[in-house]
């Protein structure tokens, strides 16, 4: 797809500026096509740089990965469309609004109220403090809320406003709990979820005002009655995020006349209180155990990876055709599972055999970064979720992958086989196994000495019989896309089955519940 350029590839640019005018005329592109195009224009740059680029947007969230390379976010244009309208809105106006950032509440005790004439205008304000914290420079205590319900998800128009993706931007930490567990506060709590943004809903608080710490400053949104009471017709009467007539909720939510009362408040005492009243929610004290292959990742990730690296030269031919055989041999029935599974990664060790390590690391990135790791419908939105309530941990077979997988599942630790290296290069040889039905087993039962931890309100997720060892020591099994001869097993012994044709929605509801535990009677 192409469309006319904003402006012609001339002038002094760095690689990311290349990197977005590129996108902006044709979309998507790999890397390889990305440096190739603009070579065209640019000679002397090199294919690294523009890698590292493509690489740092992405984290950034100025561009994401399609199936066949990088475009430019909507959300990222989206979100600078708001700044600059809201720049030409303030600059319209015959006097400048003076609405102060953070570093304009300097005496401990300083206290500003202001009065809005729309929530819109109190939201805008509010992501505007909000915003300011999550990209600030160096170290600072999280970002913390409360609020009675989630709203900004669900109105398009507030998407380039939608400054929680700012966490992940600036990889800065954010917690919120929230009153609300009606199914639109699930859908939003699900959109807000991702590696750096932790979210707890039907958490009683918010009684009065919606609050954010901000470091030393607390803020508290005062949302009028009437229009509490939209927002409460409208989450108790909808269920679906699809029946929402996103106009006519910005009208009655958003756009309401009603004075909107916004607090800002200097005092290091109640800030630290408030956020560690809010991070109590989030101890994570319990842990949550994964399988990876088959589990929440549709594959077995050594296949393709094998094929990706002697594909750039980087593993043995022939070591590729032996780990293929394996595979197919175990899919025809002529290996057994166990059989196909050691003979695969023997042969994966041995054809990486005098490889250096920190070059078959950037591969793998490459590999997962290019989108070659699928992950099934339900994985992403349940792992958020977990991620949430408990520590995670990978207990898995498969070596060098899941360590990598930060951007997608991001394992607060990994148990996997282990390959032997030798000064930064591969030996070919097998350190650690985690191949074999009690291996798995054997190594948590060494994490957890070693971490002096305990399966205490434990999850377990798995999806064949070689994971049983360690869902059988969980309090909680869960089986994802199981194989016949675990089905029969979990039905047996009533453990949650899920397999990927089931309704998502329905699996993380069970899933919430378990991690919320039972209530107080």
């Amino acid at each position: 797809m192409k469309i006319t350029p904003l402006v012609e590839m001339n002038g002094e640019k760095n690689a990311k500026d290349l990197v977005i005018l590129t996108l902006s005329q044709e979309w998507p592109l790999s890397v390889r096509q990305l440096h190739a195009k603009i070579e065209q224009h640019r000679s002397g740059i090199t294919y690294h740089a523009i890698h590292k680029a493509a690489r740092q947007l992405l984290s950034q969230g100025v561009l994401r990965r399609e199936k066949n390379g990088y475009m430019i976010s909507i959300d990222w244009i989206e979100n600078l469309a708001g700044v600059i309208e809201q720049i030409k809105g303030n600059y319209l106006y015959k006097k400048p609004i003076n609405l102060p950032g953070l570093t304009g509440f300097k005496q401990e005790g300083d206290t500003q109220t202001f009065l809005f004439e729309t929530l819109a205008e109190a939201e805008s304000y509010r992501k505007r403090l909000q915003w300011e914290y999550l990209l600030k420079k160096g170290s600072k205590p999280p970002y913390c809320a409360m609020a009675r319900n989630l709203k900004s998800p669900l109105v398009a128009s507030e998407r380039s406003l939608n400054l929680l993706n700012t966490a992940t931007k600036a990889r800065s930490e954010a917690y919120l709990i929230v009153a609300g567990s009606t199914p639109l506060d699930e859908w939003c709590a699900d959109s807000y979820r991702n590696q750096f943004t932790f979210v707890q809903t039907g958490v009683p608080c918010a009684a009065k005002c919606d609050i954010m710490i901000l470091g030393d400053v607390v803020t508290q949104l005062y949302i009028p009655q009437k229009i509490q009471k939209n927002i409460d017709y409208i989450y108790g009467k909808f269920t679906n995020r699809s029946d929402i007539n996103d106009e006519e909720f910005y009208r009655l939510v958003y756009n309401t006349k009603a004075e909107v009362r916004f607090v800002v408040i200097k005092n290091p005492a109640i800030a630290e209180q408030l956020r560690q009243q809010i991070l109590s929610y989030f101890k994570r004290d319990r842990i949550a155990v994964f399988d990876v292959n088959e589990c929440i990742v549709n594959g077995f990730l050594i296949i393709d990876f094998a094929d990706y690296l002697t594909l750039r030269e980087s593993f043995d031919k022939e070591c590729n055709g032996q780990v293929m055989q394996a595979w197919s041999d175990y899919k025809k029935g002529i290996l057994e599972f166990d059989k196909a599974v050691n003979s695969a990664i023997e042969s994966f060790a041995q054809g990486l055999r005098g490889q250096q390590v920190k070059k078959i690391d950037q591969l793998a990135q490459e590999f997962i970064e290019e989108g070659r790791v699928p992950p099934f419908k339900y994985s992403r939105r349940l792992f958020n979720l977990v991620k949430s309530y408990t520590k995670t941990l990978a207990v898995t077979k498969c070596p060098i992958l899941v360590e990598q997988m930060k951007s997608i599942f991001p394992f607060d630790c990994v148990l996997s086989t282990k390959l032997e290296s030798k000064d930064g290069v591969y030996t070919g040889k097998i350190e650690r196994s985690l191949s074999g039905k009690a291996k798995k087993a054997a190594a948590l039962r060494e994490w957890l000495g070693k971490n002096k931890l305990s399966l205490k309100g434990s999850i377990g997720f798995g999806d064949s019989h070689h994971d049983l060892s360690f869902l059988q020591m969980v309090e909680t099994p869960v089986v994802l896309n199981p194989t016949p001869e675990l089905f029969k097993i979990a039905k047996r012994s009533k453990w949650l089955i899920h397999k990927p044709s089931d309704d998502t929605d329905a699996l993380l509801a069970e899933i919430k519940l378990i991690l919320q535990g039972p209530k107080p009677s």
